[in-house]
């Protein structure tokens, strides 16, 4: 496995600006002097892209280090039911394990869960853009910290996209020096 000195400097950069906001970010609506009930979640997320094997994991078990929380690794056939509901059930227990805990939710392989939603031509279309919908309503609520990472980010839906703070770019070491 790379280690973290071993990504390009402007990707190590934007890891240590991750690092050092979410240390500041304040953890619950009192935190920032408002009332829980008009307060927007304090939820962070990033969205880590590149090819297989360019160091997104080892940078998502850095940012864990560094911030001194568990990583909880999502694992995405466990968490998608195949009866309807399913898939979001298991996803707020996920979601709500992490809260808890205070840990990170990594979701490797994200376009799975955070894919753009497409055209509705049967009910398992319908279905996945319900996923697709959960999510970004269960983001709104989210306090925790989550993570992303996908081999491309025009996979993942533009609301996702618009919703998350920090992107970073991975490259294979030849391409990024």
């Amino acid at each position: 496995m790379r280690d973290v000195d071993d990504v390009p400097e402007p990707q190590r950069q934007l890891l240590s600006d991750i690092v050092a906001e979410w240390q500041a970010r304040p953890t619950t609506r009192a935190d920032r002097g408002l009332p829980a009930r008009d307060a927007a979640a304090a939820g962070a997320f990033a969205l880590l892209v590149g090819a297989s094997d360019t160091g997104k994991a080892m940078a998502v078990e850095w940012i864990a280090n560094k911030l001194r929380v568990d990583l909880h690794r999502v694992d995405l056939s466990a968490a998608m039911g195949k009866y309807i509901g399913e898939t979001e059930k298991n996803l707020q227990r996920l979601f709500d394990s992490a809260e808890r805990a205070g840990a990170i939710l990594f979701f490797d392989e994200a376009e799975a869960l955070f894919g753009r939603r497409g055209d509705v031509k049967d009910s398992h279309d319908r279905y996945a853009n319900v996923t697709v919908e959960w999510l970004l309503e269960r983001m709104k609520t989210y306090r925790g910290v989550a993570v992303l990472a996908t081999t491309s980010r025009e996979e993942i839906d533009s609301a996702f996209l618009e919703r998350i703070r920090h992107v970073v770019p991975f490259t294979r070491p030849a391409e990024g020096r």
